[in-house]
């Protein structure tokens, strides 16, 4: 887990000097301010669910951190929410499962699924929440660290909604790559 500092430069940032007998983790030097809270760690079969400030929601979000703050609270959960479906015509199109949330839009929570040769494809591990859904063309990776072409991608993509637990179906039609 790691808190950048918002108000700082950049490439602020504390990391955990260890983890607790109690499972949690101390940072050794965090100063009053604006922080983004980033866990880049994974364990495999589950995703990343959720991140607490006390009992507030603060994944994607940031938060002021001031001495006397409430403890940071990371909740991972089985990969048991996914997304399933068929493109018509697939040939060779990806299909591209965004959240719906801007906050959310990074390497963590943006997934990418290739079809099978029926036009099928399953995207698991998935948060639960909106999403949404495309087949398109072609990915252009560098795209995908752009927030208007993110935006622009929301816009073309079909709204798909994932439930604990479950595994959605959604039916697509490819699209080109937005230039």
């Amino acid at each position: 887990m790691i808190p950048s500092l918002t108000d700082g430069p950049p490439a602020g940032h504390a990391t955990s000097s260890g983890k607790m007998s109690d499972g949690s983790l101390r940072f050794a030097a965090v100063y009053p301010g604006r922080y983004l809270v980033s866990v880049f760690e994974t364990i495999p079969d589950y995703h990343l669910d959720s991140i607490l400030l006390g009992e507030q929601e603060v994944l994607g979000k940031e938060v002021i951190l001031s001495e006397g703050s409430p403890p940071i609270r990371v909740i991972f959960k089985p990969n048991v929410s996914g997304l399933r479906g068929s493109v018509e015509n697939c040939g060779s199109a990806s299909v591209l499962v965004l959240p719906e949330d801007e906050g959310l839009w990074d390497f963590r929570f943006i997934r990418r699924a290739t079809c099978n040769r029926s036009g099928n494809f399953e995207s698991g591990g998935l948060r639960p929440g909106g999403y949404y859904a495309l087949a398109l063309d072609r990915i252009d990776s560098t795209g995908l660290d752009d927030l208007a072409i993110l935006r622009r991608l929301a816009a073309m993509g079909a709204k798909v909604r994932i439930e604990p637990e479950r595994v959605a179906y959604i039916e697509l039609k490819p699209l080109q790559w937005p230039d």
